[in-house]
């Protein structure tokens, strides 16, 4: 009787262990990324002259990931950690040239320093390298995001438009070296040969 009892009760162990061992539960997820964030960003083009056209390719970058866009929507097969980035959203036109959230307009190529210019037959110096007077349409946004693990984020990037035609009209008094005063009027920008300013004395 002792015999058959331990049997029972060494048969009853068995199935209790593998009882434990086969109800193991997995762990669920909410994406197929459980470590890292992932992030779609759909532009908003909105904000923009009527003679501004919506640029024909665009750049994201957040972190250590840049990508460039010629749809209304940007998903990169990119997996962020968690944490906070800036993202930064620009098209790149004429002219102008853009480094992490820093544009800058190019010089011009024509004008710089030391340079010296005829006017009224007089050599004109310039003091400073001119930046170029026709850059393209920029339009950027920058946002800050947090971004959590095993998560996926849908962001609007609204695309502010940053250069604008500036017009202006005036009249100018330039003193020569013999203190001759030559008054410019009617001043006309956009006459002169291969795209130069002209001049209307």
């Amino acid at each position: 009787m002792t015999n058959k009892v331990l049997l029972i009760s060494a048969s009853y162990a068995a199935a209790l262990l593998l009882a434990a061992t086969s109800c193991v539960k997995d762990e669920l997820h909410d994406t197929p990324h459980p470590d890292y964030g992932k992030i779609t960003v759909t532009a908003d083009w909105t904000d923009r002259g009527d003679d501004v056209n919506i640029p024909a390719e665009w750049t994201v970058t957040m972190g250590g990931y840049t990508g460039t866009e010629i749809g209304e929507t940007h998903a990169p097969d990119y997996l962020f950690a968690p944490g906070s980035y800036t993202l930064a959203a620009y098209n790149t036109p004429e002219n102008i040239t853009v480094s992490g959230t820093t544009a800058t307009v190019a010089p011009d190529s024509k004008v710089r320093v030391g340079q010296k210019e005829e006017f009224q037959g007089l050599q004109v110096p310039f003091s400073a390298t001119l930046i170029s007077n026709a850059p393209g349409w920029l339009l950027t946004s920058v946002q800050e995001v947090t971004v959590e693990a095993d998560t996926d984020y849908e962001l609007t990037a609204t695309m502010h438009q940053q250069v604008r035609q500036l017009t202006l009209g005036g009249e100018a008094v330039v003193p020569d070296e013999a203190g001759v005063t030559a008054t410019i009027t009617d001043w006309t920008p956009g006459n002169g040969e291969n795209g130069e300013q002209g001049n209307a004395y």
